[in-house]
C-alpha cells in the first residue's frame, strides 16, 4: 500500500495540508504517515538541572495524545488508515528520515501562502525547507486553501521534461480528478531578447505536440506568459483561468533559479495561493 507522510505540529496550518492529504489517500486508496516532532533546543543548564528532561515527558505525552486524537478521528470519519509516529530531534532531518524509513510515496505539507500567524509562518518556513530537499514530490498546501477536487492543473516550465519520472506525477494527478492540464512557459520582459519569447513559443508548441501524443487522452491547454515578475504573473494566470493547483519541477540550476531567483520554489511555497506540486530533478 502507498503512504503519504504528513509532518504536523498541530496548527491550523498543518491540519488544513492533512484534509488535503486526507481527500487524496481516500480517492486513490492510499494510507496516510502522521509525524510530528518534538524538537530538543533547550539549553545545557536546563539539561543538567533536569528540567529540560520534565518539559520533553510532558510535551511527548501531550503529543500522543493529539496525534491519536487524529488518528481516531480520520478513521471514523474517512475510513482512511492513519498511522502516528512521534520522534525528538530536528523536524527537518526527521522529516527526510521518515521519507526513507517509512517508503512514502508523497509529501503533504501546511504553508502560510498569504496568510497565516506566526507559528503558520514558521511550519510554513520548515516545509519552503523540506521542497528543496526532499527526494519526493512535495504539496505544499496554503493555510488559508480550501479544498476542493483541481479541475485545472497548471505545469509552470521552460525546460520542456519528457523524463517520464517528472511529469507522470501531475497527469497521474490530472487522470485521478478528470483536471485540465495548463502547460505555461514564462518570459523575463526585462531580461529576454526577442529571439526568446520566439524560442520559448516555438518549444512550447513542440512540447505541446509531445505531451499530446504521450497522454492522449489528456487534455492540454497552453499558454505563453511574459512580465517583469515570475511569481505575480503567474499567479494573475491561476486567478484568471481558476486554477486549482500548480506543479513545478524543482532544480538545482534552471529556469526556476535563472529567472527569478535562486530559489523560485521556495518562494512559491511561501506566497501560492492554490497548492503546490514540487517535483524534484535529483539527476
Amino acid at each position: 500500500m502507498k503512504k503519504i507522510l504528513v509532518p504536523t505540529d498541530f496548527s491550523a496550518c498543518a491540519n488544513n495540508a492533512l484534509n488535503v492529504a486526507v481527500q487524496i489517500a481516500r480517492f486513490l486508496q492510499w494510507n496516510i504517515v502522521l509525524a510530528h516532532t518534538i524538537e530538543n533546543d533547550a539549553g545545557m543548564y536546563m539539561d543538567y538541572m533536569g528540567v529540560q528532561k520534565d518539559q520533553e515527558e510532558q510535551m511527548l505525552e501531550e503529543a500522543r495524545q493529539k496525534l491519536k486524537l487524529l488518528q481516531e478521528a480520520i478513521r471514523e470519519t474517512e475510513a482512511v488508515s492513519v498511522e502516528a509516529q512521534l520522534k525528538t530531534g530536528s523536524v527537518k532531518d526527521n522529516i527526510l528520515s521518515s521519507i526513507e524509513d517509512n517508503h512514502a510515496d508523497l509529501v503533504v505539507m501546511g504553508t502560510m501562502g498569504t496568510a497565516g500567524g506566526a507559528g503558520e509562518k514558521l511550519w510554513g518556513t520548515k516545509t519552503a525547507a523540506i521542497t528543496g530537499s526532499s527526494t519526493l514530490p512535495v504539496i505544499a498546501v496554503p493555510y488559508s486553501y480550501a479544498w476542493n477536487e483541481p479541475h485545472d492543473i497548471l505545469f509552470a516550465t521552460n525546460r520542456f521534461e519528457k523524463d517520464a519520472a517528472l511529469i507522470n506525477p501531475v497527469f497521474d494527478i490530472a487522470r485521478l480528478f478528470k483536471s485540465n492540464i495548463h502547460v505555461v512557459v514564462f518570459t523575463d520582459e526585462d531580461s529576454s531578447s526577442g529571439s526568446d519569447f520566439v524560442d520559448h513559443s516555438r518549444n512550447l508548441d513542440d512540447y505541446k505536440y509531445f505531451l499530446t501524443k504521450t497522454y492522449p487522452e489528456q487534455n492540454i491547454i497552453t499558454a505563453h506568459i511574459s512580465g517583469s515578475r515570475f511569481e505575480e504573473t503567474l499567479q494573475q494566470y491561476i486567478k484568471d483561468h481558476n486554477i486549482e493547483m500548480v506543479a513545478m519541477v524543482s532544480q538545482q540550476r534552471g529556469f526556476l533559479s535563472r529567472l527569478v531567483q535562486p530559489s523560485a520554489t521556495r518562494s512559491m511555497a511561501y506566497h501560492t495561493i492554490v497548492p503546490l506540486l514540487i517535483i524534484p530533478d535529483r539527476r
